[in-house]
């Protein structure tokens, strides 16, 4: 796919992951509140 393809898309998806030392935590789009509350469990 190029990029052109990829732009003109009428639905272009984005995955968002979130991984910390290689382990999964999240799919969700973090704040920076909850990404800091997320590194300060570790």
């Amino acid at each position: 796919m190029t990029r052109e393809m990829a732009r003109s898309h009428r639905a272009p998806l984005t995955t968002y992951s979130v991984f910390v030392d290689g382990k999964f935590y999240t799919r969700e789009v973090l704040t920076p509140a909850k990404l800091q509350k997320l590194l300060a469990e570790q």
